[in-house]
């Protein structure tokens, strides 16, 4: 491989930091939080101009929680001006309708977990006050005309396989509803007798909630994956590839060697990096104006 020309997406988490607490950090695949700090604001900028200059279409801001970082509206305005699209992933707890208005210009995907159809079910995987974000997202996305699509994503696990069938009636419209069945990657490795369900287990919650909801679009996310689709990369600036079923493999540092050699180098060790990145951002992220849903 000589180009990256089909690398469309990539994940940069800008911090290990989270407000959901311990009853969803259990089940979680980011790294322990408490062993890192958040990189300064300079660091997260340089990131982003390193993904920009090997030509990466859009980037997804997540954690941990990106909105635990009070710097995160510079964050997103820098990537808009250096011309990424930018999806914003969050549990949305720290939202408020001040806050995503604040927000709004710099984003093109709000990507929203929610892991159940009521509160109490929900706050008891995802954490304290995630039912009552989300409904506040909900809400202001009712109130207006707004400018983000908005994609919700859902972790189908043993414990609330029976609790995603209202999640729809709940919310409303969204763009994109996509079920990921639970991966015990890294930290979460440790729960997997809890979460884990099987393959078939996850194909019949598809069945049922596409009976259920024939109307709503669906993007299906089955573990294991047959090969890494999006790089993630650390708060640092390593980009790593999810090279197993419970690891991720460091690649390279993009602010200590040449971004492009790092990529070029996951494109090496994972042959069909390129094309499944494409792919998946193409169905997670489809392009709407067009009527391609």
């Amino acid at each position: 491989m000589t180009n990256l020309e089909g690398l469309t997406y990539v994940g940069f988490r800008i911090t290990e930091g989270c407000n959901a607490g311990r009853v969803c950090k259990a089940r979680c695949f980011s790294q322990e939080a408490e062993l890192f700090e958040d990189p300064p604001l300079p660091t997260v900028l340089a990131v982003l101009d390193a993904l920009r200059e090997v030509n990466v279409q859009t980037v997804n801001i997540m954690g941990g929680e990106p909105t635990t970082r009070n710097d995160l509206p510079q964050i997103l305005i820098h990537a808009k001006a250096i011309g990424l699209q930018t999806v914003l992933s969050t549990n949305a707890i720290f939202l408020d309708e001040r806050r995503l208005d604040e927000l709004e210009p710099y984003v093109d995907w709000l990507s929203l977990s929610l892991d159940a159809d009521t509160r109490e079910a929900n706050d008891r995987h995802r954490g304290l006050g995630q039912w009552d974000g989300a409904m506040r997202v909900r809400d202001w996305f009712r109130k207006d005309q707004r400018q983000p699509h908005w994609k919700v994503n859902t972790q189908v696990h043993a414990r609330n396989k029976h609790q995603l069938g209202g999640i729809p009636d709940v919310l409303g419209h969204t763009d994109v509803w996509k079920l990921l069945q639970w991966t015990p990657r890294a930290e979460a490795a440790k729960v997997m007798d809890i979460y884990a369900v099987t393959s078939q287990e996850y194909a019949e919650v598809i069945h049922r909630l596409k009976a259920r909801h024939p109307n709503q679009r669906f993007v299906e996310r089955p573990y294991p994956e047959p090969d890494p689709d999006t790089g993630i990369v650390r708060p640092d600036g390593t980009l790593e590839i999810n090279s197993g079923p419970f690891a991720y493999q460091v690649v390279g540092h993009l602010l200590r060697e040449k971004p492009q050699d790092v990529f070029l180098r996951a494109a090496v060790l994972y042959e069909q990096f390129p094309h499944v990145n494409k792919k998946e951002y193409n169905e997670s992220y489809p392009d709407i104006e067009r009527g391609n849903l």
